[in-house]
């Protein structure tokens, strides 16, 4: 990605979640399963954000389809329209990643944050059919700088960070053995 890439990316994972705020306070803080209607209400939240944003001129154009199908998942399970693999540009497939990881391991009312292990175990296990495995394995390799401490800017708290070099580079053979599963390769 070339730098103005980079800042349309950042600019819109800032703005990924702003049609939130026309989502009732009390849905956010809940520590129960959503009912239908509120599940509903939740969702909304990227239509409503892609309405907001829409409306402000940006120099950088993928912002409002970022905002709006950031829940949009390779296999057509996402909303808000459903869409399925290639349909989702690659940009809006990164923020979902990231967004789905920060979630996995942040604290919720309603569960505990994953490890940073977990979460990566978990994020394998539904890629390719759900993630991208070039952005997953984009994520791993932050991971692995923020292990060994190379990173200029940590991209995890230390207090979250639970991996060593090694377990990162176990969970990248596993991503990799998965993504390739049934192809052959010639030498």
């Amino acid at each position: 990605m070339g730098p103005a890439d980079v800042a349309s990316l950042r600019s819109a994972a800032y703005l990924h979640d702003i049609g939130m705020v026309a989502v009732d306070k009390r849905l956010l803080g809940k520590a129960s399963q959503l009912d239908a209607e509120e599940s509903r209400d939740m969702r909304d939240h990227t239509v409503i954000g892609h309405q907001i944003v829409s409306h402000v001129q940006f120099p950088w154009p993928q912002i409002p389809e970022i905002v709006r199908w950031h829940h949009e998942r390779a296999d057509g399970s996402g909303y808000p329209d459903g869409l399925h693999g290639n349909e989702i540009p690659q940009a809006v497939r990164i923020v979902a990643l990231a967004e789905t990881f920060d979630a996995m391991t942040s604290e919720r009312p309603y569960r505990q944050r994953l490890s940073v292990g977990v979460a990566l175990q978990e994020l394998i296990r539904m890629t390719p059919q759900k993630y991208d495995p070039q952005a997953l394995q984009a994520l791993m390799i932050q991971v692995r700088r923020d292990a060994v401490g190379t990173n200029r800017i940590p991209m995890l708290e230390a207090e979250v960070m639970n991996l060593s070099a090694t377990d990162v580079d176990e969970l990248a053979s596993t991503l990799q053995h998965r993504v390739s599963q049934d192809k052959t390769f010639h030498t």
